[in-house]
């Protein structure tokens, strides 16, 4: 298995190196999975880092753990069953030119790329048919104001989604 946790800006969007953004060129990483029962070819569809685990236990032959949210990637070609991949940065006290740390949750798909942030300035919306590079952040367009409303309605459901279950369940007393 290879994976990074993070790729690098490259120049992307003017800046070099990584940071605290969510572009294509930080959150697109390479995943390479290779061994004698793993068929070749490519995952097509979204995916993210929370699916390794279960990815994992599949090809082992176990069942994921109880509360674990990520699912076993299809290794065939085929797309995974996940409408949004959720991103997540934290800036803890690097501030990276920023009065205060803060705070990034986004959800990608094949169409949308959405960004939202306690410091309203590094929130971001962007059409991918339209703006495949990311290079218009059209979060305050008032054209997409129902679009804005409906995938921050989507990023909260998928936040909820993603919050691990637990190991055991919880019981009184």
């Amino acid at each position: 298995v290879l994976v990074s946790d993070h790729g690098d800006l490259g120049g992307d969007h003017g800046v070099f190196r990584k940071g605290p953004m969510q572009t294509p060129g930080l959150s697109h990483v390479p995943l390479i999975v290779r061994g004698p029962s793993i068929p070749a070819g490519a995952v097509s569809g979204s995916c993210g880092s929370i699916d390794i685990g279960p990815t994992m236990l599949s090809l082992a032959g176990l069942d994921p753990r109880r509360g674990m949210t990520g699912v076993a990637l299809p290794l065939d070609g085929t797309s995974p069953d996940r409408r949004w991949v959720l991103t997540e940065t934290e800036s803890t006290s690097l501030t990276f030119g920023r009065p205060d740390s803060f705070r990034l949750r986004g959800i990608r798909n094949h169409r949308w790329h959405l960004v939202h942030s306690n410091d309203p300035g590094l929130c971001e919306l962007h059409d991918l048919d339209d703006d495949p590079h990311e290079q218009h952040n059209r979060w305050s367009d008032p054209a997409l104001a129902a679009t804005r409303s409906d995938l921050m309605m989507a990023l909260a459901d998928t936040a909820l989604d993603h919050t691990e279950q637990g190991i055991t369940p919880w019981s009184p007393g």
